[in-house]
């Protein structure tokens, strides 16, 4: 499964200060709350109780399988809300995360594809929007998604926890899964 994704934080202006001041993100949330953009809710995700033990075993001790809504993503993609509240279910639905995020440009100049041949390309066909934000009610946390019609990814941190979204490799069905990277088995054989 995916668990890269194009945004690197810096821990500085993502998380609070060692003086227990909030990051640069959590105060630009924290001014949009005060401005009352988070409103309604896009519920993309929901639990796929079908789960598939076997293939994940060796992998991660702990994880979720989620569905993604083809009418949300397809809504989010489409009008690309500048700002965009969601609950993401985790422990198996058992609870969720609500972050709260804003739309962000990570490659202002566009997107161009380099292929192994040597040969440049800037592909036109996938539509990708960035967001970056918080958990709710958590300054000293950060996370960062990227929404696009093959995939979408996400890492959601507070000061304990990272969480990791992405897309299931080889499955058909847009089969996604978030985890907690604390959970990850160490390979044996590295």
């Amino acid at each position: 499964f995916t668990t890269s994704i194009g945004l690197i934080l810096n821990p500085g202006v993502a998380y609070g200060k060692e003086d227990g001041s909030t990051g640069k993100i959590a105060q630009r949330v924290s001014e949009l709350q005060q401005q009352n953009v988070f409103k309604e809710v896009f519920n993309v995700f929901t639990v796929n109780n079908n789960h598939h033990k076997e293939i994940f075993a060796n992998t991660v001790k702990q994880y979720t399988l989620l569905n993604i809504s083809t009418v949300g993503l397809s809504e989010i993609l489409t009008l690309q809300p500048e700002y965009l509240k969601l609950n993401i279910p985790v422990e198996n639905g058992s609870r969720n995360l609500t972050v709260l995020l804003y739309k962000v440009d990570i490659s202002p100049n566009g997107f161009t594809l380099l292929t192994s041949d040597g040969r440049s390309t800037v592909p036109s066909e996938n539509k990708v929007v960035n967001y970056r934000g918080i958990i709710e009610n958590d300054d000293h946390s950060v996370v960062a998604f990227t929404f696009s019609n093959t995939e979408t990814m996400a890492i959601i941190s507070d000061m304990d926890e990272n969480y990791v979204l992405g897309k299931i490799e080889k499955d058909n069905a847009g089969l996604h899964i978030i985890y907690n990277d604390k959970d990850l088995i160490a390979a044996s054989n590295v």
